[in-house]
């Protein structure tokens, strides 16, 4: 199993034993998340635009949580403040429920994670989601924008897991690796279970596969380094 977290790897960490493109046979996607913007369900801020233009006008003063320096959370609250220009403080929290309870507390003015870290506020109306990071709503939030819906345009994150063998691995065994997980994934039931914990179960072909770890390379190594996160 692999995905957007051993792209970021590529630059987070400089002693590494491999090399996720030409070390793996990339395989098939399996499944794609977006990140979600919370407040808690009191919060002054209705929307993004408003969460915005008080940052805007009040430099470092909002607090965004998210885990782990160098995770996909935190590397996402990077980009949204290099794409917003906004001047907030990102704190950081070991686990997913840190985040909430900070939220909840009022430690934190804000929270990005993925939809299952959120679930159980969300079912009990203690947090609002002001905006997704997807291309398009999640299905589960159809009343709620997109940040490039909500004012925040080229800002689209998705996070991905996929599945990957060795290297060299001969092309008519990938051909039918590829085909058998694919259509496993179009199995209703699988798919009925992915999306209650916010997750679009789909497959790729191997090449779309690798051509999203090689950009994924790319786009995170930009963000780490215009954050200024040393890799370890």
């Amino acid at each position: 199993m692999t995905g957007n977290g051993q792209a970021i790897s590529m630059t987070l960490f400089k002693a590494r034993t491999y090399d996720v493109l030409s070390d793996f046979t990339q395989v098939s996607v399996t499944a794609t998340f977006e990140m979600l913007l919370a407040v808690k369900a009191q919060s002054r801020f209705k929307n993004l635009q408003d969460l915005l233009d008080f940052a805007r006008k009040n430099p470092g003063k909002l607090t965004f949580g998210a885990i782990n320096p160098g995770s996909t959370q935190n590397l996402s609250a990077h980009l949204f403040k290099q794409t917003s220009g906004a001047d907030l403080t990102i704190v950081p929290y070991k686990t997913t429920p840190e985040v909430v309870t900070g939220l909840l507390r009022g430690d934190i003015d804000m929270g990005f994670d993925f939809y299952a870290g959120y679930q159980g506020a969300l079912s009990d109306k203690q947090i609002r989601i002001l905006a997704t990071s997807g291309e398009h709503r999640n299905p589960l939030l159809k009343d709620v924008p997109t940040a490039v819906e909500a004012g925040l345009p080229n800002y689209v994150v998705t996070s991905w897991n996929g599945l990957a063998s060795r290297a060299g691995l001969p092309d008519p065994i990938l051909r039918k690796l590829n085909k058998l997980i694919v259509t496993a994934l179009e199995d209703p039931a699988l798919q009925a279970k992915a999306l209650r914990l916010g997750m679009d179960a789909r497959g790729s072909t191997p090449e779309a596969m690798r051509d999203r770890m090689a950009q994924d390379i790319v786009r995170w190594r930009s963000v780490i380094e215009k954050a200024n996160i040393a890799p370890e």
